[in-house]
């Protein structure tokens, strides 16, 4: 599984609410053979700076947070492996992180944004916190994150986490491609890999199936 044309040198960019899918499109995306996605490294290196994996490139030289995607964009250049490379962040409109979200969606050359309905939202948070954020916050930052869309300049493409799990293993590859229109496209058997980043959720990280 891979991105053609295998002679392109991008940088592609994950970016979404938390548990809208941003770690199983990541998933994806790491899961093949041409194609990297770094899990929320500006965040990491914001809160916890010793704690961030690379995963499938052993190492990666930058100077400071400003340069991480600058770093990619050097080594994609300098390595014959990956046609791809990029971060995926979760979509926060506020706080310094913001910062990195606008710097992300400045620097990448492909974005993948992805949407789940704030209910959805709502009731994956209650699963795990007995304080879920306020449904009224998360309508209010899916509503950020649909004016970020409209407005965002460089090609880009929305990815909906209800419509990505119906397609299932079979259909995923196609499903992404028609979301796509033409600005990349994804060939070979669909597969999912475990991955050893410490961010996004634990479970779809070490996941080999999407699950609905």
């Amino acid at each position: 599984m891979r991105i053609q044309p295998a002679n392109c040198k991008k940088i592609l960019s994950v970016i979404g609410l938390p548990h809208s899918g941003t770690t199983i499109v990541s998933n994806i995306f790491n899961s093949m053979d041409n194609t990297y996605c770094l899990s929320e490294p500006h965040w990491i290196l914001l809160s916890k700076p010793t704690a961030l994996t690379f995963d499938k490139i052993a190492t990666l030289e930058y100077n400071s947070i400003n340069d991480l995607l600058p770093a990619i964009k050097r080594h994609l250049s300098n390595n014959k492996q990956f046609n791809y490379g990029g971060v995926k962040e979760t979509y926060r409109p506020l706080g310094t992180v913001k910062k990195y979200l606008d710097l992300t969606i400045q620097i990448s050359d492909i974005i993948v944004f992805t949407l789940r309905n704030p209910l959805a939202l709502y009731n994956s948070f209650k699963k795990i916190s007995t304080s879920p954020m306020p449904i009224s916050r998360l309508e209010h930052d899916y509503h950020m994150l649909i004016k970020e869309i409209d407005n965002c300049k460089n090609p880009h493409f929305t990815l909906i986490l209800e419509q990505l799990c119906a397609a299932g293993d079979k259909g995923a590859i196609q499903y992404i491609n028609q979301q796509a229109h033409g600005i990349l496209k994804i060939v070979g058997d669909f597969k999912l890999n475990p991955t050893n980043y410490k961010y996004g959720n634990h479970i779809a990280n070490k996941s080999k199936q999407i699950n609905k």
